[in-house]
């Protein structure tokens, strides 16, 4: 390894030696002020994931946050320099994490933020207001082979458990109280505006809206709803897609590249 090489590796392992090539004639004390700089990437990081996951570590508590995510940095240190896409994998590191595991929504809540962090950095685009649908409707032949585009920032967690409202009892405004942390929950996160928005959604709109993520046309989108869905209502799934203000894109049949 080079210089510059050696320097990352001492920084991200405190087992490592201060010599890394640097020179300094003037200190004697080289390896200790070095151990500064290490300690501040690390502090520096877990601000990082603190911001991006403050719901989980209300959860955790700030003390067992900071510890988990100082082993999660030394394990897993980041691959960019853009600090907001540092997190991505938390969530499945604590659930590969033995000591919670009689807290097993934590990944969820923290998949839940990090969809947050990636729908707020996610491209710009105007979803379609409820007038946008109405020429479609006038031309049921051409349904089948519509293709409805979400916003670029739209997210779905599928979850085990009630993660979109424990997120929600976090906020200031529902207390955590009234619901059973086993009850699943769909939760749709996106961006319509400039504010993101977490939203808990049916069955039905979930599986739609699933399968519509993965790109398929509006028909085959029904098709794979309706058999994974038991009780797939179309109707309620459709229109809560049009309230969400989710959809970005209409493309006709003649339009959707196979």
């Amino acid at each position: 390894m080079n210089t510059l090489e050696n320097f990352a590796e001492a920084l991200r392992d405190a087992a490592q030696t201060a010599d890394v090539g640097l020179l300094d004639a003037h200190s004697p004390s080289l390896a200790r002020r070095f151990a500064v700089h290490r300690n501040n990437r690390a502090l520096g990081l877990i601000g990082a994931l603190e911001d991006s996951f403050p719901v989980t570590c209300q959860l955790l508590g700030k003390d067992c946050f900071h510890a988990i995510t100082r082993d999660f940095i030394d394990a897993q240190p980041p691959t960019s320099p853009t600090l907001f896409e540092y997190g991505g994998t938390l969530p499945s590191f604590l659930d590969g994490l033995a000591a919670l595991s009689a807290y097993p929504y934590l990944a969820d809540v923290a998949q839940l933020e990090y969809h947050r962090v990636q729908a707020w950095h996610a491209a710009d685009a105007a979803p379609l207001g409820p007038g946008a649908f109405a020429p479609c409707l006038t031309k049921p032949r051409s349904l089948p082979g519509l293709q409805l585009s979400l916003l670029p920032s739209s997210r779905l967690l599928r979850s085990n458990w009630a993660t979109g409202s424990i997120w929600q009892s976090h906020q200031g405004t529902t207390p955590m109280q009234g619901f059973s942390l086993n009850r699943a929950e769909s939760v749709l996160v996106h961006r319509p505006d400039d504010v993101v928005t977490v939203h808990i959604v049916s069955e039905s709109c979930a599986a739609l809206l699933e399968q519509l993520l993965a790109g398929e046309r509006l028909a085959e989108a029904i098709a794979s709803a309706t058999h994974a869905t038991p009780r797939f209502d179309l109707g309620e799934a459709f229109a809560s897609l049009i309230s969400l203000r989710c959809i970005g894109a209409i493309t006709p049949p003649d339009e959707v590249h196979p």
